[in-house]
Parts: structure tokens; sequence; C-alpha cells
């Protein structure tokens, strides 16, 4: 059915070259190499700059057997285009680039950009395909959290849990798939990420419930919800006095679990963090006053305990 629809879109000219692209990942997934080709040629007629069409016109062109107008591509965007990474990674696949060269000409984050490949090759269910790019990767740098999961749910085990977050909050199809899964098996991790993603596509109240869970043990939870009760909530005192409340608890403890410094100046610092929190317990009780009882109620336990 999604063919059928992709091939509709295709009466109007302006989607031509998106919908044809799409076709042709179906096309491969059927293993029918043939109409692949023609329809990433129909593709790059009509937008001769797909980046996309254009990649996978050396793949396809390989599968179906004809490796010289796989080169004679490769060649072709390989000079028009050099950030095509996608084309690259192909070139890889066929031999005509070596796997140090594609990755040392990664310039930017290489996880994300590994990220990007993967969406597509993915859709395509060039699954081998994707493993060997994950693969490469992980001889050159640490796999982050979200590529672990996708690489697990691939290849089955779990996802690395002492691995990073990485530098963007997951965005991609793929990630969301991926870490709702695992969240759902209960990766802490998973659910902190998976709660990210659900707040930046406007499901707070999803997201918040995630974040609640993980607040405890987690401060980038914690800050999270300071940042949602803050701006989605409309509880501006709950937001601040949460994110305040962490704050000092997270300072605290990490120096006393690091033994960065000496007894006696920790003695002021927790001197200081209790006449600060004295504070916070007199602009509490305004803001109980001030406040309806829902909303009152709505102040996590955590806080009320760590304030009292």
């Amino acid at each position: 059915k999604s063919y059928d629809y992709f091939r509709k879109a295709a009466w109007s000219s302006a989607y031509v070259s998106s919908a044809m692209t799409y076709a042709t990942m179906l096309d491969i997934r059927k293993l029918e190499y043939d109409k692949a080709v023609q329809h990433l040629a129909t593709a790059i007629t009509y937008h001769k700059d797909n980046a996309v069409a254009n990649a996978l016109m050396i793949y396809a062109s390989y599968l179906q057997g004809d490796k010289k107008a796989s080169e004679r591509q490769y060649l072709s965007v390989e000079a028009n285009d050099k950030l095509n990474h996608l084309a690259r990674y192909f070139g890889v696949l066929t031999g005509k680039v070596s796997a140090r060269d594609f990755m040392e000409k990664i310039r930017t984050d290489k996880n994300q950009v590994c990220l990007d490949l993967i969406e597509t090759l993915l859709v395509a269910d060039l699954q081998k395909e994707a493993v060997s790019l994950i693969e490469m990767l992980q001889t050159h740098e640490p796999l982050i959290f979200s590529l672990s999961a996708i690489y697990a749910d691939i290849k089955g085990g779990s996802p690395n849990d002492s691995a990073t977050e990485g530098i963007a909050f997951p965005s991609r199809r793929i990630e969301m798939n991926s870490l709702s899964h695992w969240a759902k098996q209960g990766s802490r991790k998973a659910q902190l990420l998976w709660g990210c993603a659900l707040y930046a596509k406007g499901h707070y109240e999803k997201a918040v419930a995630l974040w609640e869970g993980l607040s405890s043990t987690d401060y980038r939870a914690a800050r999270n919800l300071a940042v949602a009760y803050y701006s989605r909530s409309g509880s501006v005192y709950v937001g601040i006095l949460t994110l305040l409340t962490d704050t000092l608890t997270d300072c605290a403890f990490a120096l006393v679990v690091r033994n960065k410094i000496r007894n006696k100046i920790l003695k002021y610092f927790m001197s200081a963090c209790i006449i600060m929190i004295k504070k916070y317990l007199s602009f509490y009780s305004i803001l109980t006053q001030r406040t309806d009882a829902a909303e009152a109620r709505s102040i996590p336990v955590k806080l009320r305990f760590a304030l009292l």
C-alpha cells in the first residue's frame, strides 16, 4: 500500500523525485533491483541534486550486477558532492573506499552522521549494511546510547548502559522506536532519552511521568522536570524549587563521594545549604498559602521531603 501511494504522489511533478526515492527503498526491500534503478533514474531526472537518490544509485546498480555503472555513479557523486556520506559508505561496500578513509573524512560527530545513514539503510531493509556501519564506527569511537540500542535491536542483546547520550537529543524515528522499546523494558537511560524525545514532540505529560520516576537518582531527569514544571505546567515556583533543591543535593553528594574537599570545608558548605533550605522553607510556606490545593499537591513528594 505504501508503494502505491508513493507512486500516486509522483503524479505531482513537485514530488516525483522524493516519491521515487522512497519507492526505490521499497524496491530494494523486495530485492527488485531493476525497478530500483529505473525509479532512481526518474528521481535524479526530476532533481539532479537529490543526494539520497544519487547515493542509492551506486548501490542499486551494484546489487543489480552492473558494477561499471556503479563505479561511474560513484565517481560522479564523489566529484560533485564530497559531503555525501551515504554515497561514500556505498563506496566502502562496493570496494571503492577504505573503511579508515571513510571514517577519517567525517569531520562532524561520527555517531550522528552514522545515525543519519542508518535511518536510510533501515528504510531499505539493508540490515547487514547497517550492522557493518555500526561495527565500523565502534573501531573508531564508542557508540552513543541510541545507536547502542539500535544495534541491540538488530543483533540481539541489550544496549550498553554505560554509553553516553551523545551531543544531541534523539529525534530520528529509528531512535524513538528503539528508545521506546528499551524504556518499556526498564532501561533507565532509555527512559530519560525517550522522555526528551517525547517532550520535543509535544507530549509533555508523558515526558514528565518518565522523568518523575528517575528524578530521585538522576540529576538530569530532575533538571528536565524543573524545566517542564516551569515552562509547561504553569507551576513556576515548583520548577524553581525543584531545580534549586536538586542542585544543592547534587553538589553536596558530589563533594562527599568524590572526596575532593576537606571535612572542615564540607561542614561549612553543608551549613550554607541548611541556611538556604531554611530560606526556602519560608518561601515554601508563602507558596502553599498563595496557591490552590491542587497546585500544592502537585509539588513532588521528594521536593517536600527535601525542604522539610
